[in-house]
Parts: structure tokens; C-alpha cells; sequence
């Protein structure tokens, strides 16, 4: 039991600031900018005719 307490511990001292003002690695990926998203094109076409936008499969 005294081992598993050891190792609580260990990992609370390594965990102790993940995702806070004091992880770097962290900061500096909630200040990056935004990825854009993808830009797609209208997969059904611009077809003309009496068209009224469904799927003729």
C-alpha cells in the first residue's frame, strides 16, 4: 500500500500544473490561432433544367 501511495504522489507532483497558466506546452496551443475550416464545394452541381435540388440517383 505504501508504494501506491508513493506513486499517487509521484504522479500528482508531475500532473500538479498540466493544463494550467504554468504549462507552456499547453499555453501555447490555446494561443495559436484558430485552424479555418474546410472550404467544400456543392457536391450536386449546378445543373439547370427543371431541378429542384433533390437526388436523382
Amino acid at each position: 500500500m505504501c508504494e501506491t501511495t508513493k506513486k499517487q504522489k509521484s504522479s500528482e507532483e508531475v500532473f500538479t500544473h498540466m493544463f494550467s497558466s504554468e504549462d507552456q506546452e499547453h499555453q501555447q496551443d490555446v494561443n495559436r490561432p484558430a485552424d479555418l475550416p474546410p472550404i467544400t464545394e456543392d457536391c450536386r452541381g449546378h445543373g439547370g433544367g427543371n431541378h429542384q435540388g433533390g437526388d436523382r440517383r
